[in-house]
């Protein structure tokens, strides 16, 4: 996993984009924007709602964020990546075919 920090552009709303490639195999991208620098949480779950991987808890700074996740030991199928901050909580839903 890894995370870029792109911070040039200050949006007015919190985004969560479609991640991509959607489906994927090895990796995908997420990407986010923050309209204030606060603590953030972006978890993966299962269909059933179970936490597969934390991919970023801590205080981020307000802009644009790029992350990708590489899948390791998770099998096929439907899965959801949560942004949550004290504010909202937004989702999303992607899909993996190995």
């Amino acid at each position: 996993t890894s995370i870029d920090y792109e911070t040039k552009i200050i949006p007015k709303n919190y985004i969560l984009k479609q991640n991509y490639p959607n489906p994927f195999n090895n990796s995908t991208v997420i990407e986010f924007s923050l309209p204030d620098d606060e603590y953030i949480n972006l978890s993966v779950y299962d269909i059933l709602g179970r936490k597969v991987d934390k991919l970023i808890d801590g205080k981020l700074t307000a802009g644009q964020h790029r992350i990708t996740w590489c899948n390791k030991d998770v099998s096929s199928g439907i899965y959801f990546y949560v942004l949550k901050t004290e504010k909202v909580k937004i989702s999303r839903m992607m899909t993996i075919l190995k």
